[in-house]
């Protein structure tokens, strides 16, 4: 609402400045610090987005300010649920358009755990929702999980389904580095190919849950100095499956099954290029099992005693990683006094077993 007044300002003191306004942000540069004041935080897509994103932007900037005090001065912050979810949509946004550094989803993780008490799920569920991001709010979060240590329980609406996607996610934001600076010259990249197709059938044998199974083919490959390399997001096969049913003659007890099974990514010693050497990580498998029991439902609803009060309760038990299977999420290498490198696998969480009541009142 003040950028008139802070061009003014800020303007004397800029060694450069950008003549044209790119619509939703003014940009100068004081020495070598680079400064965006943004007309607006987000411009979406579509129109639809726009509109919805109008109301979610005016609300969350306005509503429940977060003061915080820097040497001095007090500054009014969004609320944690917006942050989480705005902090997301930028990085997003940059990574579709240009490309990010690895270091934005480092805060947007840091500020998941550090406010992880005070985020509204349901809130920012609905606006997930309504800007169409749930599935890449995913493929970052296990990103958080698997690359950047948030506990799987602290990160809303986390998928373990969107794990062998967000290889590829990760594959291109480590190799295009900061908002696409690291991608090389136009002229200088090699020519290669990506090839793939998707299939998925699903139905609901639980009302209101879809069960499904997914099916995945891609074939990538490019030329680097005159040799056929695959590229570093050449996942060759997916397999995937979500099942869950009620036992025959017990209607209050749910059974569901999910399971995948991802081919490993290429990858490459440090100062190695694939087309000298390259290995593949082994394939993803992992099977998580559960049981859930209906304390209290539509179907059997007590008329009085301590569960009377509850519109809903569930008790479960959960099995991850039913197998035990050591998967590898990366590799930390070491070199010996003769320059040879050792691949060294770091690992995924192996089995746990998980106990969970879930009631609504």
């Amino acid at each position: 609402e003040r950028l008139g007044e802070a061009v003014r300002v800020l303007t004397p003191l800029a060694d450069k400045v950008d003549d044209e306004m790119l619509g939703k942000h003014w940009q100068l540069w004081i020495g070598q610090a680079e400064i965006e004041l943004h007309q607006h935080t987000m411009i979406p897509d579509t129109r639809r987005q726009t509109r919805f994103y109008r109301t979610v932007e005016a609300e969350g900037l306005r509503r429940d300010l977060v003061p915080l005090d820097f040497g001095g001065v007090r500054t009014d912050t969004p609320e944690d649920t917006f942050n989480a979810f705005y902090l997301f949509y930028h990085a997003w946004h940059h990574f579709v358009q240009g490309g990010i550094g690895f270091r934005q989803l480092c805060d947007w993780t840091l500020l998941l755990h550090a406010r992880r008490d005070r985020i509204d799920r349901e809130h920012l569920g609905a606006m997930l929702d309504g800007m169409r991001l749930l599935l890449p709010w995913q493929l970052f979060g296990c990103i958080a999980v698997h690359d950047l240590g948030l506990p799987e329980q602290e990160f809303p609406f986390y998928d373990p389904g969107r794990y062998g996607k967000s290889r590829r996610v990760l594959a291109a934001i480590l190799a295009e580095g900061n908002f696409g600076r690291g991608r090389q010259p136009r002229h200088a990249r090699p020519k290669g190919y990506i090839a793939g197709i998707d299939f998925k059938l699903f139905g609901q044998f639980v009302e209101g849950t879809d069960s499904w199974i997914s099916f995945s083919l891609m074939k990538t490959q490019e030329d680097m100095d005159g040799v056929k390399v695959p590229r570093p997001t050449d996942q060759r096969y997916s397999f995937a499956l979500f099942f869950t049913d009620y036992f025959p003659n017990i209607p209050r007890l749910k059974f569901s099954l999910k399971a995948i099974l991802s081919d490993g990514m290429p990858t490459t010693a440090p100062r190695m290029t694939r087309a000298q050497s390259y290995f593949r990580q082994p394939a993803y498998k992992r099977a998580d099992i559960g049981l859930s029991y209906m304390l209290v439902g539509q179907e059997h609803k007590p008329s009085d005693g301590f569960l009377s009060h509850f519109k809903e309760a569930w008790i479960g038990v959960d099995v991850f990683n039913l197998f035990d299977i050591s998967n590898v999420s990366s590799y930390y290498w070491v070199t010996d006094v003769n320059h040879i490198q050792y691949a060294v696998p770091n690992y995924l969480t192996r089995r746990q077993i998980n106990v969970r009541l879930s009631c609504k009142f």
